[in-house]
């Protein structure tokens, strides 16, 4: 089963068709929803390519095979367009997609078609990983609304392991992603005002998300009331 998006259908093309009609900027917009202006501009993109069916929540995940993957990379390694717009033309869920794809490919590795199934939940043998790539991997998943499944199957790690770096990321920071074999040695050697100073950069890092989870609801209501007014308005005036 797919993710439930963040946003419904209606507030995306809502806060687009603001845009379109003037009515409000990118970046007004992002503040409202507590969202990326580049996540409120490939809205704009999508719905201007492929208008409201953009936003239509799908129940299973997208799959994709391995010649439109390749179609894709020429098509960017041609100069067609940019990760964005390519992304865009060939239906892609997130440019970060296609950027693994010319990775791969740059890098000479095999080109599979992919279908999303409960691989990345099965998956057993894990890859072994620089702290520099779980950095990345992590950083990605963030930005990409925690979809865990996604980011493992793109980095072809399992969504266990995905998982347990964010938390472990969300309670230490990069300090948490660092080797588990050495993770005793430097818990033993902290001093206590070191293991202090931890505690409260992790409850720093927990205020900071539940200020962060209900700023995003503030807004979402008030997205939300706005809409409903201007309903009500246009029901008004018909």
């Amino acid at each position: 089963m797919g993710r439930k998006p963040k946003y419904t259908k209606e507030i995306k093309i809502n806060v687009v068709k603001q845009f379109l009609n003037g009515e409000n900027s990118i970046t007004s917009i992002a503040n409202d929803l507590s969202v990326n202006k580049s996540t409120v501009r490939r809205w704009v993109d999508e719905y201007r390519i492929n208008g409201e069916f953009s936003f239509q929540h799908r129940s299973k995940n997208k799959s994709y095979s391995k010649e439109l993957k390749e179609t894709a990379i020429q098509s960017y390694l041609n100069g067609e367009g940019s990760y964005n717009t390519i992304s865009l033309k060939y239906g892609l869920s997130n440019e970060s997609i296609l950027i693994n794809w010319v990775r791969k490919y740059n890098k000479h590795e095999p080109i599979k078609d992919y279908d999303p199934k409960g691989d990345v939940y099965m998956k057993t043998a894990r890859r072994k990983t620089t702290l520099e790539e779980r950095i990345e991997i992590v950083k990605r998943c963030i930005a990409n609304n925690n979809n865990y499944k996604e980011t493992a199957a793109l980095h072809d790690v399992s969504y266990a392991q995905v998982y347990g770096w964010a938390k472990k990321y969300n309670d230490f920071g990069e300090e948490g992603l660092i080797d588990g074999r050495g993770k005793k040695k430097i818990e033993s050697s902290l001093t206590e005002i070191e293991r202090l100073e931890r505690k409260v950069k992790q409850l720093e890092r927990e205020l900071e998300l539940k200020e962060r989870e209900e700023t995003v609801i503030k807004k979402l209501m008030e997205v939300e009331r706005r809409q409903s007014s201007l309903e009500q308005d246009k029901k008004q005036r018909t």
